[in-house]
């Protein structure tokens, strides 16, 4: 028995206000999911980071040249050091006795780098920031949102801002929507690795 008028338009009707309802919600909830998603990234990303931290400490504690060393490339935390490689800081570079503790002690991470480690929030520079024997050492992501890095920044240091804690960075210019997210390694604020260069 076919369908009324009346009865075919009821149903459109319903379907329309169906999807209107379906829509509203959908709405309302994108921002709080893009938000759980954000935050799932940047604790991702942190947990990257603090593990890059770890085996560049467990590296400067294992690896030997005259003292300790640390690495100036992140792929050297998972692929044996080269004489011919530069160390942490100054010109000097690895000698054998490097190449047989990082033998005996590595790799150092549960990540493998090639030539860089990704993030959730971009590539980990693969370069360590070592100038001296007793400057701090950084790691760094290039161009992160704002954002992100200001909600890393809240999660890592309570949002001290860019100059101090363990997350670093430097406000951008006026309509520049992403910086860089330097990560101060050695876990406390005021700790500084040292390294005999």
């Amino acid at each position: 028995m076919p369908l009324s008028p009346h009865r075919r338009g009821y149903g459109l009707v319903w379907a329309v206000v169906v999807i209107a309802i379906v829509a509203t919600i959908a709405a309302a909830a994108a921002p709080v999911i893009g938000s759980v998603v954000d935050q799932q990234r940047v604790s991702d990303t942190y947990a990257t980071l603090r593990s890059v931290d770890s085996a560049i400490v467990k590296f400067g504690a294992s690896v030997q040249r005259v003292g300790v060393v640390y690495p100036l490339k992140i792929h050297s935390l998972s692929k044996l050091v080269l004489q011919t490689e530069r160390i942490s800081c100054g010109t000097n570079t690895y000698n054998p006795n490097s190449q047989t503790t990082w033998t005996a002690n590595g790799p150092f991470g549960t990540f493998y780098a090639d030539t860089s480690l990704a993030t959730p929030l971009g590539t980990l520079d693969d370069s360590i920031e070592h100038a001296t024997a007793t400057s701090p050492i950084f790691i760094r992501i290039k161009a992160v949102d704002t954002a992100l890095v200001n909600r890393m920044d809240r999660l890592v240091d309570a949002g001290d801002g860019g100059a101090a804690g363990t997350i670093r960075y430097v406000l951008p210019a006026a309509g520049t929507e992403t910086m860089d997210l330097v990560y101060r390694v050695g876990f406390a604020p005021n700790y500084t690795l040292t390294a005999v260069c």
